[in-house]
């Protein structure tokens, strides 16, 4: 019985690291550089870019969204979602070959104080 538990422990921390592999984001800063003349401090703008390799099903993101929420604490707002492929973007996951679906979905941020978005759970807000 030990060794069972040993053994789903193992696959259950392999398939998280398998999994949060998969999540990986880059970070381009797009801040404008401040001038001298002018006083107001350029709000912090990012390029979030996640590569992927499933059909696109949607703009939506949790490891675009949490990087975005760890880079502007005191909130941000989207500009842009944009997805890009170098072949025709498969419209199920049927349709994809080995590396026919690879697609980058990016993310334009600005940060500012905004407020967050209300957790929704099917419509109901939390």
């Amino acid at each position: 019985m030990l060794r069972l538990n040993r053994l789903w422990g193992l696959l259950s921390l392999s398939a998280v690291f398998a999994l949060s592999g998969c999540a990986q984001v880059q970070v381009q800063d797009l801040t404008p550089a401040s001038s001298e003349a002018s006083q107001e401090k350029p709000l912090e703008t990012y390029r979030l870019t996640q590569f992927r390799d499933a059909a696109p099903s949607s703009f939506e993101s949790r490891a675009l969204r949490k990087q975005a929420e760890s880079l502007c604490p005191n909130g941000y707002k989207i500009l842009s979602r944009q997805a890009f492929a170098h072949e025709v973007l498969a419209n199920h996951q049927a349709e994809c070959s080995s590396g026919a679906c690879a697609h980058q979905l990016e993310w334009q941020v600005q940060c500012g104080d905004i407020p967050r978005e209300p957790f929704r759970f099917f419509g109901r807000i939390e």
